[in-house]
């Protein structure tokens, strides 16, 4: 059975497997166990060797690719702007000379010159058009079609332009007895254009856990979530996680390998968010605050990897194809890529506190047909990364329930972080305390 689901409700974050689902201080301390801290560069090698792993490229070739990745973003970002009125995407090509930005327009009319930005000094940028809509020109003929695509075709679900081709990129869910070749065509028919398939269901299902060595809740059965990345508000200094998970009861193993009792500080879960800052005290030294480093987990024991946050990637400086890394507390460490910049999961099979979802989210797939990722019940709240740099926490995920198959991923981008007032624990980067 497919199933999206919020991957999940009670925060507990620990970084072991040793560790009961239970309050006593002795139950959050990590095992005897080497913690290795990576720095920025090991971080990037890291995720060049598993995306390669999985993909089988060399890993050096994936090094130059995620480097281009993050050095262009600036420049990506910048050309979203500039190219807004007829944009369709901007994405990162290989060429003979390494790497380049492509931007693809809507209509045939010449594309305008491409502007001075500064940052995209020594960045090849080409433009090219002939893409049929724009984004913003499909949601138009999608809205105003509603009736009949719901009429015609019965498993439609949303549709979305891919950056990279300007193909209209469609979700379908299953309806039995009806194939998805029939809705195709109906949908084809509706809007005037073809359209390439994604079947899905497109279901968000809050779901729980049972308490386990990775998570601790208040007792035995208690659902659990995980720890993204580290924040600061002013004075304080916490951790993020996701907005939908519980409040209460929630316990942390940090870095330092010391167990904290947690409480939420602020929390938001809309249309757009799913974000919880949290502080905290020791459980041994009721007088310690949280020992918040600026670094996060890439796995957790028996093999415990930390490493130093150096920055982060904005939503705007995204491309479709873009290879991010994630951990989550469940199911360890792995790595997809970007599948949609900007994606609203389809509702009334969605669900962003019990109301339709915005069109902010990051969507991420596997890396290829043959190697997805993955994601269990639990990662909810959990860090996505590209070497040292924060992209997103985890929202949701749609999973095969029989192969626990990991399908396409939902994550809120770090950008949106600052509505509970809160900004990345960065290292080296001191955040100015209030007057």
């Amino acid at each position: 059975m497919l199933s999206f689901r919020l991957v999940l409700s009670v925060l507990s974050i620990v970084a072991s497997t040793g560790c009961r689902a239970s309050g006593s201080v002795a139950s959050l301390q990590h095992p005897e166990a080497e913690v290795v801290t990576l720095s920025a560069e090991q971080s990037l090698l890291r995720d060049a060797a598993e995306i390669g792993r999985a993909t089988g490229e060399d890993p050096s070739h994936v090094r130059e690719r995620l480097d281009f990745q993050v050095r262009s973003g600036p420049a990506l970002a910048a050309l979203r702007r500039a190219y807004a009125k007829r944009l369709v995407g901007v994405s990162r090509v290989p060429t003979d000379r390494g790497y380049a930005l492509r931007v693809l327009l809507q209509g045939v009319a010449p594309p305008p010159e491409v502007p001075k930005i500064h940052e995209a000094e020594g960045i090849e940028v080409t433009i090219e058009v002939g893409a049929r809509f724009t984004e913003e020109q499909l949601r138009d003929l999608v809205a105003s079609r509603q009736r009949e695509l719901s009429a015609g075709a019965p498993g439609f679900l949303s549709a979305f332009v891919e950056e990279r081709t300007g193909d209209v990129i469609v979700f379908i869910r299953q309806i039995e007895g009806r194939s998805l070749l029939t809705d195709q065509r109906a949908i084809e028919g509706i809007l005037g254009a073809p359209v390439k398939v994604r079947p899905s269901t497109g279901q968000f299902v809050r779901s729980s856990m049972a308490g386990s060595g990775r998570h601790v809740g208040a007792g035995a059965g208690r659902p659990g979530c995980t720890g993204g990345f580290p924040a600061r508000r002013g004075r304080q200094r916490g951790v993020l996680s996701a907005g939908h998970c519980e409040n209460d009861n929630v316990y942390y193993n940090g870095v330092d390998g010391f167990g904290y009792r947690l409480s939420v500080l602020q929390e938001s879960w809309t249309a757009s968010t799913d974000v919880q800052f949290m502080v905290g005290q020791s459980l041994a030294k009721q007088s310690a605050a949280v020992a918040v480093r600026p670094e996060f987990f890439e796995e957790a024991w028996p093999n415990i990897r930390v490493r130093e946050l150096v920055g982060s990637v904005g939503q705007r400086a995204l491309a479709e194809g873009d290879q991010i890394c994630k951990y989550g507390a469940a199911s360890g460490y792995s790595c997809g890529k970007v599948v949609r910049v900007s994606f609203a999961p389809p509702f009334p099979f969605s669900d962003c506190n019990g109301g339709p979802c915005g069109e902010t989210w990051v969507l991420m797939g596997p890396l290829d047909v043959g190697t997805p990722f993955k994601c269990e019940k639990g990662d909810s709240g959990g860090p996505w990364f590209v070497g040292g740099r924060a992209v997103g926490i985890t929202m949701g995920a749609e999973t095969d329930d029989e192969t626990g198959r990991c399908f396409y991923a939902v994550v809120m981008s770090v950008d949106r972080i600052n509505v509970v007032g809160a900004e990345l624990h960065v290292a080296g980067q001191e955040i100015p305390m209030p007057k």
